[in-house]
């Protein structure tokens, strides 16, 4: 996560430095990059809840 927070971060400092049309790219980019980050995130928890799920179900029947 530390590093989607870096790229993020220098997107958008480097949106500063465009003039209009370009910021508006490179903040579309800064969104998308954010977006996909979310994603991964949401699918890493349905599977880790799967994973305790399964874990919990298992120690219940030793």
């Amino acid at each position: 996560m530390a590093s989607v927070y870096g790229l993020v971060e220098t997107v958008l400092q480097l949106a500063l430095t465009k003039e209009e049309k370009e910021r508006a790219a490179y903040i579309k980019t800064a969104l998308d990059i954010c977006a996909g980050a979310t994603k991964a995130i949401k699918l890493f928890l349905v599977e880790w809840s799967v994973l305790v799920e399964e874990a919990n179900r298992t120690r219940g029947t030793q």
